[in-house]
């Protein structure tokens, strides 16, 4: 196990390493990928709900919440922070729930913090 204070050298750590995972920061794990290096973005830790975010693939139609009506949505586990911020948003939103597919992904990880 590589330790490093962050940017740059965690990531080049991670890539050294014999089992080539890590935790970086964001920023430094777009940075690698923006130069080239191998870097596949799997998870992002977060310490707060400030920090939460929802991804897509380049190529997909979804651009806001409002595209999520007919599409299926993951989140960690049934009655996690994930599912609640799900539902608390698509209510904001105006979106009937029953309109996403929610599907259980699974956990972080107990050892992810």
């Amino acid at each position: 196990m590589l330790t490093a204070a962050g940017g740059g050298t965690a990531v080049r750590n991670m890539l050294a390493s014999p089992l080539p995972y890590g935790e970086v920061a964001l920023s430094a794990a777009l940075a690698a990928r923006a130069q080239g290096l191998p870097v596949v973005l799997v998870n992002q830790a977060s310490d707060s709900i400030a920090e939460f975010v929802w991804v897509t693939k380049p190529d997909s139609p979804i651009r806001s919440i409002k595209d999520l009506p007919g599409t299926t949505v993951s989140f960690t586990n049934p009655k996690s922070v994930t599912e609640m911020l799900l539902l608390m948003s698509l209510d904001a939103a105006g979106i009937p729930v029953i309109s996403v597919k929610r599907v259980a992904a699974g956990g972080y990880g107990p050892a992810s913090r």
